[in-house]
Protein backbone atom coordinates (compact mmCIF):
# COMPACT_ATOMS: atom_id res chain seq x y z
CA UNK A 1 0.00 0.00 0.00
CA UNK A 2 1.25 3.44 -0.91
CA UNK A 3 3.69 1.97 -3.42
CA UNK A 4 3.97 2.10 -7.20
CA UNK A 5 2.99 -0.88 -9.29
CA UNK A 6 4.70 -1.26 -12.67
CA UNK A 7 2.97 -3.17 -15.46
CA UNK A 8 4.89 -4.20 -18.58
CA UNK A 9 3.55 -5.87 -21.69
CA UNK A 10 2.62 -5.52 -25.32
CA UNK A 11 0.22 -2.88 -26.65
CA UNK A 12 -0.12 -1.12 -23.28
CA UNK A 13 0.94 2.13 -24.94
CA UNK A 14 -1.80 1.99 -27.59
CA UNK A 15 -3.89 4.65 -25.88
CA UNK A 16 -5.00 6.02 -22.54
CA UNK A 17 -5.22 3.38 -19.84
CA UNK A 18 -7.22 2.71 -16.72
CA UNK A 19 -6.28 0.08 -14.15
CA UNK A 20 -8.32 -1.61 -11.45
CA UNK A 21 -7.91 -4.18 -8.69
CA UNK A 22 -10.53 -6.89 -8.25
CA UNK A 23 -10.82 -8.78 -4.97
CA UNK A 24 -11.12 -12.51 -5.70
CA UNK A 25 -13.60 -13.14 -2.88
CA UNK A 26 -15.96 -10.18 -3.20
CA UNK A 27 -15.40 -9.37 -6.92
CA UNK A 28 -15.34 -5.72 -5.81
CA UNK A 29 -13.30 -3.45 -8.07
CA UNK A 30 -11.12 -0.54 -6.98
CA UNK A 31 -9.77 1.89 -9.59
CA UNK A 32 -6.08 2.77 -9.31
CA UNK A 33 -4.43 6.05 -10.28
CA UNK A 34 -2.32 5.74 -13.43
CA UNK A 35 0.81 7.87 -12.93
CA UNK A 36 2.64 7.18 -16.19
CA UNK A 37 2.03 9.33 -19.27
CA UNK A 38 -0.60 8.10 -21.73
CA UNK A 39 0.99 6.06 -24.49
CA UNK A 40 4.25 5.50 -22.55
CA UNK A 41 5.63 2.26 -21.18
CA UNK A 42 5.88 0.91 -18.60
CA UNK A 43 2.40 1.50 -17.25
CA UNK A 44 2.78 2.75 -13.67
CA UNK A 45 -0.04 2.96 -11.15
CA UNK A 46 -0.11 4.12 -7.54
CA UNK A 47 -1.51 1.85 -4.85
CA UNK A 48 -3.59 3.83 -2.32
CA UNK A 49 -1.75 5.04 0.79
CA UNK A 50 -2.69 3.09 3.95
CA UNK A 51 -4.66 5.95 5.49
CA UNK A 52 -6.39 6.86 2.25
CA UNK A 53 -7.50 3.44 1.01
CA UNK A 54 -10.92 3.48 -0.66
CA UNK A 55 -13.71 1.60 1.12
CA UNK A 56 -13.71 -1.20 -1.45
CA UNK A 57 -10.02 -2.06 -1.03
CA UNK A 58 -9.51 -5.20 1.02
CA UNK A 59 -6.39 -7.12 1.96
CA UNK A 60 -6.09 -10.52 0.35
CA UNK A 61 -5.85 -12.08 -3.09
CA UNK A 62 -6.72 -9.77 -5.98
CA UNK A 63 -6.19 -9.42 -9.69
CA UNK A 64 -4.98 -6.32 -11.50
CA UNK A 65 -6.18 -5.51 -14.99
CA UNK A 66 -5.81 -2.60 -17.39
CA UNK A 67 -8.15 -1.27 -20.05
CA UNK A 68 -6.20 0.30 -22.92
CA UNK A 69 -7.88 2.75 -25.27
CA UNK A 70 -11.37 4.24 -25.19
CA UNK A 71 -14.73 3.46 -26.70
CA UNK A 72 -15.29 0.51 -29.01
CA UNK A 73 -11.56 0.21 -29.69
CA UNK A 74 -10.65 -0.40 -26.04
CA UNK A 75 -9.08 -3.69 -24.96
CA UNK A 76 -8.79 -5.43 -21.62
CA UNK A 77 -5.48 -6.97 -20.62
CA UNK A 78 -5.11 -10.32 -18.92
CA UNK A 79 -5.92 -10.22 -15.23
CA UNK A 80 -2.75 -10.83 -13.21
CA UNK A 81 -2.65 -12.00 -9.58
CA UNK A 82 -1.65 -9.52 -6.90
CA UNK A 83 -1.56 -10.06 -3.12
CA UNK A 84 -2.64 -6.96 -1.20
CA UNK A 85 -0.93 -7.19 2.19
CA UNK A 86 -2.44 -5.68 5.33
CA UNK A 87 -0.29 -3.10 7.09
CA UNK A 88 0.03 -2.84 10.87
CA UNK A 89 -0.08 0.88 11.66
CA UNK A 90 0.15 0.92 15.49
CA UNK A 91 0.34 -1.59 18.37
CA UNK A 92 -0.23 -1.35 22.13
CA UNK A 93 -0.28 -4.04 24.82
CA UNK A 94 -1.95 -4.18 28.23
CA UNK A 95 -2.84 -6.69 30.92
CA UNK A 96 -0.99 -9.48 32.69
CA UNK A 97 1.58 -11.52 30.75
CA UNK A 98 -0.55 -14.68 30.78
CA UNK A 99 -3.44 -12.79 29.17
CA UNK A 100 -1.75 -9.98 27.26
CA UNK A 101 -4.15 -7.88 25.20
CA UNK A 102 -2.64 -6.60 21.98
CA UNK A 103 -4.58 -3.85 20.23
CA UNK A 104 -3.48 -2.92 16.75
CA UNK A 105 -4.67 -0.64 14.00
CA UNK A 106 -4.34 -1.78 10.43
CA UNK A 107 -4.98 -0.76 6.87
CA UNK A 108 -7.02 -1.45 4.88
CA UNK A 109 -9.95 -2.08 7.24
CA UNK A 110 -11.05 -5.64 7.97
CA UNK A 111 -14.53 -6.70 6.84
CA UNK A 112 -16.88 -9.40 8.18
CA UNK A 113 -16.15 -12.73 6.53
CA UNK A 114 -12.43 -12.11 6.12
CA UNK A 115 -10.17 -14.71 7.73
CA UNK A 116 -7.94 -12.81 10.19
CA UNK A 117 -5.20 -13.90 12.59
CA UNK A 118 -2.02 -12.56 14.13
CA UNK A 119 1.13 -14.65 13.92
CA UNK A 120 3.06 -13.74 17.08
CA UNK A 121 6.37 -15.54 17.27
CA UNK A 122 5.34 -19.12 16.47
CA UNK A 123 1.76 -18.76 17.81
CA UNK A 124 -1.37 -17.94 15.82
CA UNK A 125 -4.07 -15.97 17.66
CA UNK A 126 -7.46 -14.75 16.52
CA UNK A 127 -9.05 -11.35 17.09
CA UNK A 128 -11.93 -10.62 19.41
CA UNK A 129 -15.20 -10.06 17.53
CA UNK A 130 -15.94 -6.48 16.53
CA UNK A 131 -19.12 -4.59 15.81
CA UNK A 132 -19.93 -2.69 12.64
CA UNK A 133 -19.41 -3.29 8.97
CA UNK A 134 -15.63 -2.95 9.05
CA UNK A 135 -12.87 -2.10 11.48
CA UNK A 136 -9.27 -0.99 11.45
CA UNK A 137 -8.85 -1.79 15.17
CA UNK A 138 -8.27 -5.41 16.17
CA UNK A 139 -7.78 -6.87 19.66
CA UNK A 140 -5.93 -10.13 20.32
CA UNK A 141 -5.44 -11.89 23.67
CA UNK A 142 -2.42 -14.18 24.01
CA UNK A 143 0.01 -15.64 26.53
CA UNK A 144 3.18 -13.51 26.44
CA UNK A 145 5.00 -15.40 29.21
CA UNK A 146 7.18 -17.35 26.70
CA UNK A 147 8.53 -13.96 25.53
CA UNK A 148 9.40 -12.53 28.95
CA UNK A 149 11.66 -11.24 30.20
CA UNK A 150 12.92 -10.01 26.82
CA UNK A 151 16.66 -10.30 26.44
CA UNK A 152 19.40 -12.14 24.57
CA UNK A 153 17.90 -15.57 25.25
CA UNK A 154 14.22 -14.51 24.97
CA UNK A 155 13.76 -12.20 21.98
CA UNK A 156 10.77 -9.90 21.55
CA UNK A 157 8.45 -11.65 19.10
CA UNK A 158 7.83 -10.52 15.54
CA UNK A 159 4.24 -10.11 14.43
CA UNK A 160 2.49 -10.63 11.13
CA UNK A 161 -1.15 -9.83 10.50
CA UNK A 162 -2.68 -12.39 8.17
CA UNK A 163 -5.83 -11.50 6.24
CA UNK A 164 -7.37 -13.94 3.77
CA UNK A 165 -4.06 -15.79 3.54
CA UNK A 166 -1.86 -12.73 2.88
CA UNK A 167 0.65 -11.69 5.58
CA UNK A 168 1.70 -8.16 6.46
CA UNK A 169 5.24 -7.36 5.31
CA UNK A 170 7.87 -8.27 7.88
CA UNK A 171 11.02 -7.47 5.87
CA UNK A 172 12.00 -3.96 4.75
CA UNK A 173 13.15 -4.48 1.15
CA UNK A 174 14.23 -0.83 0.80
CA UNK A 175 17.31 -1.53 2.97
CA UNK A 176 20.52 -2.95 1.53
CA UNK A 177 20.71 -5.72 2.53
CA UNK A 178 17.01 -6.28 3.33
CA UNK A 179 16.28 -6.49 7.07
CA UNK A 180 13.45 -7.16 9.44
CA UNK A 181 11.28 -4.09 10.06
CA UNK A 182 11.79 -3.16 13.75
CA UNK A 183 8.27 -1.68 13.92
CA UNK A 184 6.88 -5.20 13.49
CA UNK A 185 7.83 -6.41 16.97
CA UNK A 186 5.20 -6.78 19.66
CA UNK A 187 5.85 -3.94 22.16
CA UNK A 188 6.18 -6.04 25.33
Amino acid sequence: MGESLTINGFHLADGPSSVSLTNLITSGQVPLTVTSLAGKLPLTVLMPAPGAAPAGLRAGACTVQAVVGTGVGSRRTNALPLAVAPKIMTMTVAGPMAKTVLTLTCAPPIWPGQQVSALIGDAEVYPAPWTGASTDILTFTFDATPFTPPGPTVPIPWIRLQVDGVDSVLVDQSKDPPQFDPTQKVPL
